[in-house]
């Protein structure tokens, strides 16, 4: 057994089964509340439900209708909006076919600082938390003053996934994305004014769980802050 397991196993053994049960009912109600790690599926009516995928017989998924299966903060009119690439060549880029509105950053976690922390933080004299791109890399300001400190993400000092703590590409439980990063403890509810819905968690958690990234790829960023399409390099 390697050694940072052994902690973890002694006092998981030294549990009763009423007690491990009552762990693990907190855990789920943990990840049910924040969105950590969230299962959409999880449902404890009916605990042998398991997840399919269904494409369905059309090029269209139906499930694009149903409000509560698109993604939060999406309407119909978003996923319509994609239908061009349906019927685009296969030698056409996405950029080609739609257009790139953004980066995901600033369409998932900006909007939740703008309307939570933004105005309140410009009064206060706090940390800036808008979206205003940055010299030299492009990031929005907010980015630049959250990822490294409040975030968790690749070679920083809260997680790196090749050192430090981790020590190469496995990872400790409770000491990975959002449950490692120092601004999940900023949303309960209990900092100032700030009291971010259970979507507003959900989208923080899903950044944060995600290694908290800016753009997908960090090659010609000016063009991807522009919303232009962009190539992959090939190694």
């Amino acid at each position: 057994m390697r050694p940072h397991w052994r902690g973890l196993i002694s006092e998981f053994g030294a549990l009763t089964d009423g007690e491990r049960m009552a762990r693990a009912a907190r855990v789920d109600r943990r990840v049910r509340e924040t969105g950590i790690a969230y299962d959409i599926f999880s449902d404890p009516t009916k605990p042998s439900q398991r997840w399919q995928l269904d494409l369905g017989e059309s090029r269209l998924p139906l499930w694009v209708f149903d409000e509560a299966r698109r993604v939060p903060d999406t309407s119909l009119r978003d996923y319509l909006a994609l239908m061009p690439l349906i019927w685009a060549a296969e030698s056409k880029l996405v950029g080609d076919a739609i257009p790139c509105d953004g980066t995901l950053y600033q369409r998932l976690v900006q909007p939740v600082l703008d309307r939570h922390c933004v105005e309140c933080h410009r009064e206060k004299g706090a940390l800036p938390l808008d979206g205003e791109p940055q010299e030299p890399h492009l990031w929005a300001r907010s980015y630049e003053n959250l990822a490294k400190d409040y975030g968790f993400y690749f070679n920083v000092s809260n997680g790196s996934i090749t050192d430090g703590v981790h020590g190469g590409s496995r990872t400790i439980p409770g000491a990975f994305g959002a449950r490692a990063a120092k601004l999940f403890d900023y949303l309960n509810g209990q900092h100032y004014d700030a009291k971010p819905s259970q979507e507003d968690i959900y989208r923080l958690a899903l950044w944060l769980d995600c290694n908290s990234e800016f753009f997908g790829a960090y090659e010609n960023t000016g063009a991807q802050s522009r919303g232009e399409p962009v190539t992959p390099s090939l190694e």
